[in-house]
């Protein structure tokens, strides 16, 4: 028999906005030199590179719910957005696919890394990265994505209604 999950008390439900204070989560590393350089390193056990294993398994998967959730033709039109992007992991190995890809992050340097990664990866025409946070996506007209993703982004946020709500 399973162990019953249940969140500390301190975290008793994710569904309220949690105290600024409570988390122990440096979002400022993005910004560092040393470990924003290494989004794509090819030594995928190093810093944020481990984030490229995760692909293997999520790309598909969102590429199978959005195909049939919205019944998309092999040519994969529409728009997607990527709250959260980072370095442009997801972002860009989904434009890979055909998707048309729009990326939002906080951090700057992160932003430079996931532009430079869709040009390497030669899939500069289909994505589009913007700075900007989970909570305020006025940058964007409403209802102008056809899917939206948060991928490794949710851990990162305290008030999880206001960032859905957007």
């Amino acid at each position: 028999r399973l162990p019953e999950l249940v969140p500390p008390p301190e975290f008793a439900c994710r569904i309220e906005a949690l105290p600024e204070n409570c988390s122990s989560i440096n979002n400022d590393i993005y910004n560092d030199p040393d470990i924003g350089s290494s989004w794509h390193s090819d030594d995928t056990s190093s810093d944020l590179a481990t984030l490229q294993l995760l692909n293997a398994a999520r790309i598909p998967y969102f590429d199978r719910v959005w195909s049939q959730q919205l019944q998309l033709p092999p040519t994969r039109p529409g728009a997607f957005l990527e709250v959260g992007c980072g370095g442009g992991v997801a972002t860009v190995a989904l434009a890979g696919l055909g998707y048309h890809m729009s990326g939002v992050d906080v951090s700057e340097r992160a932003l430079e890394a996931a532009r430079e990664h869709a040009r390497r990866s030669g899939v500069r025409d289909k994505t589009v990265f913007t700075a900007g946070s989970a909570y305020d996506l006025s940058a964007f007209d409403d209802a102008s994505f056809d899917g939206v993703v948060l991928a490794d982004v949710l851990e990162h946020l305290l008030d999880l209604p206001a960032a859905v709500s957007e």
